[in-house]
C-alpha cells in the first residue's frame, strides 16, 4: 500500500501522542484540577446555568481541563464565566477572559468581516470574479469525478468549470474548492501539494511547513493550478476559500493581511490579545490544546502544550481561515461591534448596512440552486450561510435562539454566536482537538449547544 504524504505525516505525528492516550484511557489516569471558581478567576457572580454548564464540563465530565466564556446581552459589556485551568496539572494558570486560545475556524469570521469593510468603501463587490485579483483564477477547472483524489490521479479527467469564483463563493464556501483537513474530493491533492494553511503542534509543522508556500500570494497562486471538485455556485463545501480571500484583501487593501486587519479591526475595536504570533511577553496566557483518547473523551494529553507552542513561531504566512490565536473578551469586541450595528465605543468599523450584509444570507441565489447538505451536517438544519458564519432561518424552540442568529465555530472546540434579535451574543473558549475522523465534532463532547441553552436560560429566559 502506498502512502499520501498526509497518510504518512499524520501516523508519525500523532502515534506517540496515541499510546500514551490509550494507556491514560486503560487506567483511567488524569491529573486532578481544583475548582477555580474563584472572584478572581470570573468576572461575573450571576449566570447560574452557564456555571452548571462550564462545571459540568470541567469537573464532571472532565472534557476540558478550563474554559472561558464571554457573553451579554445587548451592545454593553460582555461578562466572563471562567472555569478550570489552561492545563491538566495542579498549578496551571487560571483559565480567565484574558486567557489566550486558538481559534481555528474562527478565524475566518474575522477574515470575512475584515473583507466586509472593503466591500463596505467600494473597494471590491461581492460578485467580482476571483481572477480580477489574482488572474491565475481564470480558467479553474473543475474534477469530472468526486471521488478521493491522490496525488497525480485523475488530473487529467477534467473539464472547464461553468462560471468564475466570485467573492461571495469564496466567502460562503460554494467555491468549488476543498480542505485538507476535512474528507473531501481534493483532501489529499491539496495536503500533497502543501496546501496546509493551519498548525497543529511543531511536530506536524516540521513536516508539512517545507511544502506549504511561503507566502499568502504564493499559496492562492497555487491554489490556482488546481482543480475545483464541483462548479462555483453549485456545493456548499467547507473549504480554503476565506483563506484565498485573505489573499485578495491583501491585493486590494496594497498592504500584507495582517497589517490590514490590524489597522481596520484589531486596533479600533481596541482588541490587544488576537495574535497571528504570540508574542514572548504573552505566553504565560497561552492555554495547552489537548488530544483526547478515542473513545474516551475524559482522558487528555497536550497535543501543542503552552511551554513550546507552535504558536510561538511565526507562520508561513497568516492563515485566513484557521490562523488566529485570542482571549475571548476580544472576540467579544468583534461580536459588540457587531451587535451594536457597526461601532464600538464611538468608533465605526462597518455602516449598518454592511452589517446587515454580513449577517445575512449571501449564499449565491439565497442558495435556491445550492446543495447544502454538507452545511447541514455540520451545524444542522434550518440554516443559511452569510460571512464566514451561519445564518438561522427559523427560531429554534430548543435552544433559544431567534432567526437571523449568526455563529461559527472553532476546530479546538471554541464558539460563538450574534442574536440580535433578542440581543444576545456569546463566545466560547476551550482548546480539545476532536480525531480527525470525529469531523464534525461529536455533539455528546461540544459545548455549542449545551452553552446555547444555558446562556439563553440566563441572559433571555422565555416568557
Amino acid at each position: 500500500m502506498v502512502l499520501s504524504r498526509r497518510e504518512t505525516i499524520q501516523m508519525l505525528g500523532v502515534s506517540a501522542a496515541a499510546s500514551v492516550l490509550q494507556s491514560a484511557c486503560a487506567t483511567g489516569a488524569r491529573t486532578s484540577s481544583e475548582d477555580t471558581t474563584s472572584a478572581g478567576n470570573c468576572g461575573a457572580t450571576g449566570f447560574a446555568n452557564t456555571r452548571a454548564m462550564v462545571g459540568l464540563w470541567v469537573h464532571t465530565r472532565k472534557f476540558a481541563p478550563g474554559i472561558s466564556i464571554v457573553m451579554a446581552q445587548g451592545t454593553g459589556q460582555g461578562s466572563s464565566v471562567c472555569i478550570g485551568r489552561l492545563g491538566t496539572w495542579a498549578d496551571a494558570p487560571l483559565a480567565t477572559a484574558d486567557s489566550l486560545w486558538r481559534q481555528y475556524s474562527m478565524t475566518k469570521t474575522v477574515t470575512a468581516i475584515t473583507a466586509m469593510t472593503l466591500i463596505d468603501s467600494g473597494a471590491m463587490g461581492m460578485d467580482d470574479p476571483l481572477s480580477k485579483y489574482i488572474p491565475e483564477f481564470a480558467q479553474m477547472r473543475v474534477l469530472e469525478e468526486r471521488s478521493h483524489c491522490h496525488t497525480g490521479l485523475r488530473l487529467k479527467r477534467t473539464r472547464p468549470a461553468k462560471g468564475p469564483i466570485t467573492l461571495r463563493n469564496l466567502m460562503t464556501h460554494t467555491a468549488g474548492m476543498g480542505y485538507s483537513m476535512v474528507k473531501g474530493p481534493l483532501e489529499h491533492l491539496y495536503f500533497d501539494h502543501g496546501i496546509n494553511p493551519w498548525q497543529i503542534d511543531r511536530i506536524e509543522e516540521d513536516l508539512i511547513r517545507p511544502f506549504r508556500p511561503k507566502s499568502l500570494q504564493d499559496f492562492a497562486r497555487k491554489v490556482a493550478t488546481l482543480p475545483l471538485f464541483a462548479d462555483p455556485g453549485t456545493v456548499w463545501a467547507y473549504s480554503i476559500g476565506l483563506d484565498v480571500l485573505a489573499a485578495v484583501v491583501e491585493v486590494v487593501a496594497g498592504k500584507p493581511y495582517e497589517d490590514y486587519v490590524q489597522e481596520k479591526l484589531f486596533v479600533p475595536l481596541g482588541m490587544k490579545s488576537s495574535y497571528w504570533t504570540v508574542p514572548h511577553s504573552e505566553r504565560g496566557r497561552m492555554s495547552t490544546n489537548f488530544l483526547p483518547a478515542a473513545g474516551c473523551a475524559s482522558e487528555l494529553t497536550p497535543l501543542d502544550p503552552r511551554e513550546s507552542s507552535v504558536w510561538y513561531l511565526q507562520p508561513s504566512f497568516p492563515y485566513g481561515g484557521a490562523g488566529l490565536v485570542m482571549s475571548a473578551l476580544d472576540y467579544d469586541q468583534l461580536l459588540a461591534m457587531l451587535m451594536n450595528q457597526g461601532t464600538l465605543n464611538g468608533v465605526q468599523v462597518l455602516s449598518p448596512k454592511a452589517v446587515d450584509t454580513a449577517l445575512s444570507n449571501l449564499l449565491p441565489n439565497n442558495g435556491k440552486d445550492v446543495d447544502l447538505s454538507q452545511l447541514y451536517a455540520m451545524v444542522g438544519q434550518n440554516v443559511v450561510f452569510g460571512a464566514g458564519g451561519y445564518v438561522t432561518t427559523k427560531a429554534d424552540e430548543d435552544n433559544g435562539r431567534a432567526e437571523g442568529t449568526y455563529g461559527w465555530g472553532g476546530f479546538a472546540g471554541t464558539c460563538f454566536w450574534i442574536d440580535r434579535k433578542k440581543g444576545v451574543r456569546a463566545s466560547g473558549m476551550v482548546n480539545v482537538l476532536p480525531h480527525i475522523d470525529q469531523l464534525p465534532v461529536p455533539r455528546e463532547i461540544s459545548i455549542v449547544g449545551p452553552l446555547i441553552v444555558a446562556a439563553y436560560q440566563d441572559l433571555a429566559p422565555a416568557g
